[in-house]
C-alpha cells in the first residue's frame, strides 16, 4: 500500500476527465457511486426523499383525474444541498414516458430575472417563439399554448428549480394559474425553507396550495443507507467489503451534518483520494484531510457545476430564472473547528 501521506493538492483532481473511471477502476465498481454531478443517478429512498416522492407521485396522479381543481401549486423546501434538484429530475424522469403529460423544466440560475424574461423562458421550454414585449401579452400566449397542449389530451406540468420568488414572481405563478383554468396546469417550486412561508402569506396563493413537502436534515442512519446503496448499486464480486469503515463514517456523517449533497462530495472525494493512495478503503486520515480541504472549499465558494438532460415528454429550458441572492451556506463554525481539532491531535 501506498504511503499514507495526501498531496494537498489531491482534490485538485477531483474534477478532472477520467476521475469516475480511476474510482471504478481502483474499488472494481462498475462505475462511480458518488459522481460531482448526481442529480441525476442513483435515488435512495431515504426516510426524507422517500415520502417526499410518494406525495409528490401521488398528487400529480390526482391532478390528472381531477385538472380541475383549484390545489395546483406545490411547494418543495430544503437548504442548497438537500436534494431538491435530485428530486425534481427523478419525478421528471418517471413521468418522462407518460404519453398524457407534457413536462416543463425550468433550471435555477443566479441570474436576475424579470417576469417577462421568466415567461419567455416557459414559451421557449414549450417549443413557442415568444412574440410579446409585455408580461400581458406573454401571458395570452402561454395560455394559448397551454391550451393547444390540453386540446391534444396531454396535461402540462412545470417543474421550478431555484424558485425561491417573492413580491411579483409570487403573483406572476398566480397568474399562470389563474390564466390556465381548465388546462389541468400544475406547478411545483423547488426553493429554500422560507418559500413555503413567503407562499403561504399571500392571500392570492393560499387557496390554490397543495402539498408543502420539506426536506430536512438526514439522520445518522439515512446517510449510512445513502452511502451502501450507491456502492452496493455499482458492487461487483471483486469489490473491498468496506470502503468507509465505522470511524471514516463519524468523520463523514459530522462533516455532511445531514446535507446529501456534502455526503456525496465527501464520499466521493475519499474514494478519489484513496484511489490515488493505493488504499483498499477509506482512511480516518483521508477522510479528515478531504473533510477539512472541502470546508475550505465550500467557504471560498467552490461550488461545482452540474447539468441536467432532456427525456421523453420533459422539456427544459436553459434561461435562468430569478434567485433571491447567493444560498446560505451550510457548514458551520462548530464543524470546522472540530476537524481541525481532530486533525491536530
Amino acid at each position: 500500500m501506498a504511503s499514507s501521506t495526501l498531496s494537498p493538492t489531491i482534490l485538485g483532481l477531483n474534477d478532472r476527465p477520467g476521475r469516475g473511471a480511476r474510482i471504478a477502476e481502483a474499488f472494481a465498481l462498475t462505475g462511480d457511486p458518488f459522481p460531482l454531478d448526481s442529480h441525476g443517478d442513483i435515488f435512495v429512498a431515504t426516510s426524507v426523499h422517500g415520502p417526499a416522492r410518494e406525495e409528490l407521485r401521488r398528487w400529480i396522479a390526482e391532478m390528472l383525474e381531477d385538472p380541475n381543481r383549484n390545489d395546483r401549486l406545490a411547494v418543495v423546501t430544503g437548504e442548497e444541498g438537500s436534494g431538491k434538484s435530485h428530486l425534481l429530475t427523478v419525478i421528471a424522469h418517471e413521468f418522462a414516458s407518460d404519453a398524457r403529460r407534457r413536462l416543463v423544466i425550468l433550471p435555477g440560475s443566479p441570474g436576475q430575472r424579470t417576469d417577462a424574461q421568466i415567461l419567455r423562458a416557459i414559451l421557449s421550454a414549450l417549443g413557442a417563439d415568444p412574440i410579446g414585449r409585455t408580461g400581458l401579452e406573454l401571458r395570452r400566449e402561454i395560455q394559448g399554448a397551454l391550451r393547444a397542449v390540453d386540446q391534444q389530451g396531454i396535461q402540462p406540468g412545470l417543474l421550478v428549480d431555484g424558485a425561491d420568488f417573492k413580491g411579483s414572481h409570487l403573483e406572476l405563478i398566480r397568474n399562470l394559474l389563474r390564466d390556465t383554468e381548465g388546462t389541468g396546469l400544475w406547478i411545483v417550486l423547488f426553493g429554500t425553507p422560507d418559500l413555503q412561508l413567503r407562499v403561504s402569506r399571500r392571500r392570492s396563493l393560499r387557496g390554490l396550495m397543495g402539498p408543502a413537502i420539506p426536506l430536512g436534515p438526514l439522520p445518522v442512519a439515512d446517510l449510512d443507507m445513502v452511502l451502501d446503496e450507491r456502492i452496493d448499486a455499482m458492487r461487483t464480486d471483486r469489490t473491498p467489503t468496506t470502503l468507509f469503515p465505522p470511524g471514516v463514517r463519524t468523520t463523514v456523517h459530522s462533516w455532511s451534518e445531514g446535507n446529501i449533497a456534502k455526503l456525496v462530495g465527501i464520499a466521493g472525494a475519499c474514494l478519489l483520494a484513496s484511489a490515488i493512495q493505493g488504499n483498499e478503503a477509506v482512511t480516518p486520515e483521508i477522510a479528515r484531510q478531504v473533510a477539512r480541504d472541502l470546508t475550505i472549499d465550500e467557504a471560498n465558494g467552490v461550488r461545482p457545476v452540474s447539468t441536467s438532460s432532456q427525456e421523453g415528454n420533459v422539456v427544459q429550458t436553459q434561461i435562468p430564472l430569478l434567485l433571491d441572492g447567493p444560498p446560505p451556506r451550510l457548514s458551520s463554525t462548530t464543524t470546522q473547528q472540530a476537524l481541525w481539532k481532530e486533525d491536530e491531535s
